[in-house]
C-alpha cells in the first residue's frame, strides 16, 4: 500500500461530529490526503473531472447528489468504495441494495456482519467494518451536578420500534429523577460530561445478528461503563464482566438487576470502566476503523502491494430499482 494515499470523499460534511468528518480527520491524522465534497452540492461532472485528478480512491456513503449516480460511477475509473453503517437485509429497506450506489461499488464495507451470506448471493463485495470513536474526543469529560445521575441513555426514540420505547419506559418507571437520557442531539465534549456525570450507562440496540450500534465505542471511548445487550460476535471485541457488562436482550429485568447490582457494587463497576475505556480506545478509534479498510483494499485484495485498479469485480447486468 501506498504510504500516502489521495482520497476523494463525497459525503455529509456539514457539522463536525458528522461520520464523514470523523473519518476524512482520521485518514488525514494518518497521513493521507482528504478531498471533501459535500455530496448535496455537487454536480455529475464535477465529480468525474475530480477523480481523474490522480487519487487513490472513490469514498463515499450513500451517494446522495443531486445528478445521475449511475454516470459518476460508471464514469469514474479509480476504485469505488462505499462504506455506510445501517442494516439492510431482513427490514423494509433491503430493496434499496438493487441501486447503482451498491450495485456499481467495488469494496461495500457496512458494520452489519449477521448478513454476509446474502451480500454473496447479491454479488455485492461486502466486508464488516465496525464503527469507532473519533480519537480527538476519546477522553474523560467533566462531572457537572446538573448532568448528574445514576442511570443515562443517549440514543433516539423511534416510533417503529417498540422494544426501545419499552427500553426507556421501564427505566423512567425504576429510576425516577435518576434516570436521564438524551431528548435533544448532544454530541462532542457536552456528551462526554453527560456520561462524566452518571454512574452507569446503558446501551440499547435494534436486534440483529452480528450487529450492533456504534453506541458501544462512543460511550467507553468517553468514558462510561456501559451495559449493553448480549449479541453474538460482541465476545470478540469485549469481554462481558471485564471490559462491558451484558444483559439478555429485551430481557427488561435482568436489565434492572445488573443496573441494581453495579450502582452498589462500585469498585467493581469502576475496575470494568476503567479497563473497558483503556480497551476501547487502544482499539477501536476511527483510526483503527480506516486502517481496516485500508487492509482490506490494498493487503487482502492486491497481494503485490500495488494500488486497486476501478471496475475490479466482474458484474452481473442489472436494472437498477427505486426505493
Amino acid at each position: 500500500m501506498p504510504k500516502k494515499l489521495k482520497i476523494l470523499y463525497i459525503g455529509d460534511f456539514s457539522h463536525e461530529w458528522q461520520s464523514e468528518e470523523y473519518i476524512a480527520k482520521s485518514f488525514e491524522s494518518l497521513g493521507h490526503y482528504v478531498k471533501r465534497i459535500q455530496e448535496t452540492e455537487v454536480e455529475d461532472s464535477q465529480i468525474i473531472n475530480e477523480s481523474k485528478e490522480g487519487y487513490d480512491f472513490l469514498l463515499y456513503a450513500k451517494l446522495r447528489i443531486q445528478g445521475d449516480q449511475k454516470n459518476v460511477l460508471e464514469n469514474v475509473k479509480i476504485p469505488k468504495v462505499c462504506w455506510f453503517f445501517d442494516v439492510y437485509p431482513e427490514t423494509p429497506r433491503a430493496k434499496r441494495l438493487n441501486q447503482v450506489w451498491v450495485q456499481l461499488s467495488d469494496y461495500f464495507f457496512t458494520t452489519d456482519n449477521g448478513h454476509n451470506d446474502y451480500y454473496k448471493e447479491h454479488g455485492i463485495n461486502h466486508k464488516c467494518i465496525r464503527q469507532g470513536i473519533f480519537h480527538c474526543e476519546a477522553m474523560d469529560g467533566v462531572f457537572d451536578r446538573k448532568l448528574k445521575s445514576k442511570v443515562f441513555f443517549a440514543g433516539a426514540l423511534t416510533h417503529w420500534f417498540k422494544p426501545r420505547q419499552d427500553f426507556v419506559d421501564l427505566l423512567e418507571r425504576t429510576y425516577k429523577e435518576d434516570f436521564k437520557r438524551t431528548r435533544t442531539t448532544i454530541r462532542q465534549i457536552p456528551l462526554n460530561n453527560c456520561i462524566a456525570s452518571a454512574k452507569v450507562v446503558v446501551g440499547h440496540n435494534i436486534s440483529f445478528p452480528h450487529y450492533w450500534s456504534n453506541r458501544i465505542y462512543e460511550m467507553l471511548g468517553r468514558g462510561a461503563f456501559f451495559i449493553t445487550p448480549a449479541v453474538d460476535g460482541l465476545e470478540k471485541e469485549f469481554e462481558d464482566g471485564k471490559h462491558i457488562v451484558c444483559y439478555e436482550d429485551n430481557n427488561w429485568e435482568d436489565l434492572k438487576n445488573k443496573i441494581d447490582y453495579y450502582l452498589e457494587h462500585e469498585d467493581e463497576r469502576e475496575k470494568i470502566r476503567v479497563a473497558g475505556v483503556k480497551h476501547c480506545r487502544d482499539n477501536f478509534t476511527y483510526k483503527h476503523r480506516v486502517k481496516e479498510l485500508l487492509n482490506y483494499i490494498y493487503e487482502d485484495n492486491n497481494s503485490n502491494g500495488e494500488r486497486p485498479r476501478g471496475n475490479i469485480l466482474t458484474r452481473r447486468s442489472f436494472t437498477p430499482t427505486r426505493g
